[in-house]
């Protein structure tokens, strides 16, 4: 036997033996930092830490344990949600730190990783899908490992409203437009140009939440073209128009 079919064979000899009550899923109970869910392929929440059932409002698992994202998310969030879940279950390829908008208890958005993988069957059959979620953080440097997409991200964050050009974040990093946008695709899983439409969503939740001003006038000060090109990245983003989210929060 190789040692890489021993290692397997230790391991799976474990997880037959673990008594499912008392599963690895118990030390997500600890994670202060990450939400842990685990669905079926009707998209139901069989597992889930304290954290986020806490984080939707419930009480118990008991209130939150068998739900879909469609009970307590913004349809078209729910929608991107399950569309992602479809996709794993189809090819059964994981998805790695993908960037998103979440809501935090408040209701202030903020960015969080998401990863999921598929939960596969002895058989090879694909059961649902288990993921984490984890808060990224607006602006702040000390998440960017790489010294250039940090310094790329402060520009951004700086010069969100203006026209920002491809070309002009590769020079700031000193690379090449194809190098820029590899650099994205690794490190956040986006590329610049939907980093840009990610923080004006952002400064124009906080102008929607603190100010009176109006849509038009928000729209322009967060670098949109008009109110309908404000509108439409909001709620491609945020799952509601800016209205509804004025109105909500």
């Amino acid at each position: 036997m190789t040692e890489n079919a021993e290692a397997s064979a230790l391991q799976s000899s474990l997880l037959e033996a673990i008594d499912p009550r008392f599963g690895f899923q118990l030390l997500f109970q600890y994670t202060d930092n990450a939400f842990f869910f685990a669905k079926d392929l009707a998209g139901r929440i069989l597992f889930a830490n304290d954290r986020l059932i806490s984080h939707y409002g419930f009480k118990s698992p008991e209130e939150f344990i068998g739900k879909t994202d469609y009970d307590f998310l913004p349809r078209s969030i729910a929608e991107k949600y399950s569309r992602d879940d479809r996709t794993i279950v189809r090819t059964g390829t994981p998805m790695v730190r993908i960037l998103e908008l979440f809501l935090d208890d408040a209701g202030v958005p903020d960015w969080y990783f998401t990863t999921k993988y598929p939960l596969v069957a002895r058989d090879g059959g694909i059961l649902g899908v288990m993921g984490i979620v984890q808060k990224f953080g607006s602006g702040n440097r000390r998440f960017f490992v790489d010294r250039k997409l940090g310094t790329i991200m402060d520009y951004m964050w700086e010069h969100f409203s203006e026209n920002l050009q491809a070309r002009k974040l590769a020079e700031l990093g000193n690379m090449t437009v194809r190098q820029l946008q590899r650099l994205f695709k690794a490190k956040l899983n986006s590329n610049p140009r939907d980093m840009i439409v990610k923080i004006r969503v952002l400064k124009a939740c906080d102008l929607l939440r603190l100010t009176d001003s109006h849509l038009s006038a928000i729209a322009m000060d967060c670098g949109f073209y008009d109110q309908s090109d404000f509108s439409r990245h909001f709620k491609r983003q945020m799952g509601i128009t800016p209205r509804q989210y004025r109105a909500n929060y």
